[in-house]
C-alpha cells in the first residue's frame, strides 16, 4: 500500500471527532471524558450525618414545594379525570323524600339512575297507581331542580 493510502485508510477507521468518544462510547455514556454530568447533591451537615448514621437513614430535604392540601389534589384529579361537573345520583335519592308526601317516601324510594332514568321502587300497588298518575309532577319537579339533562324520566317498579 502506499503511504497516502494507509493514512487515509487510518482516518477512515476512527474519524477524529469520534476519538475523544470512543472510551466514553465503550461504556455507554454520552459525555466526553473529563465532562461527565453529575447530579446535584446538596452538601449535608456533619449534624444531619451523624443523625443519618444514628437512624439508619437521610431525612428528606426540604419538599414543601411539592406539598398540597387533600382538597386540591382532589379536585386537581377529578378535573383531569372529567368527573369534576359529573351528575351526582346520591342527590336525587336524598330530595326523594322533600318533593313527596311522608306516605309516599315511607312506600317508595329510588334505587338506581341508569341513562338518566330515575327507578323507584313501590311496595303497594295503591301507591304504585298514585305514583302513575303524578308521575308528570314528579318528573316536572325532579327536571326542575336537577335540569332536563339529567333527568330524562322516571319510572316506578312494583315490588
Amino acid at each position: 500500500m502506499a503511504s497516502h493510502q494507509k493514512q487515509n485508510f487510518e482516518k477512515a477507521a476512527i474519524p477524529q471527532q469520534d476519538r475523544r468518544f470512543f472510551v466514553a462510547r465503550s461504556l455507554d455514556l454520552n459525555y466526553p471524558l473529563g465532562k461527565m454530568k453529575r447530579r446535584y447533591r446538596p452538601k449535608r451537615s456533619n449534624r444531619d450525618r451523624a443523625l443519618a448514621q444514628l437512624r439508619g437513614y437521610w431525612e428528606p430535604q426540604d419538599v414543601s414545594q411539592f406539598e398540597q392540601g387533600i382538597d386540591s389534589a382532589v379536585t386537581k384529579t377529578l378535573k383531569q379525570l372529567g368527573l369534576d361537573n359529573r351528575f351526582n345520583e346520591e342527590q336525587v335519592f336524598e330530595a326523594w323524600n322533600e318533593m313527596v308526601d311522608k306516605f309516599v317516601a315511607e312506600n317508595a324510594r329510588p334505587v338506581s339512575m341508569k341513562r338518566n332514568v330515575l327507578f323507584i321502587q313501590v311496595l303497594h300497588s295503591t301507591v304504585f297507581y298514585e305514583l302513575e298518575r303524578m308521575r308528570g309532577q314528579i318528573l316536572a319537579k325532579m327536571q326542575e331542580r336537577f335540569g332536563k339533562e339529567n333527568i330524562r324520566d322516571v319510572q316506578f317498579r312494583l315490588g
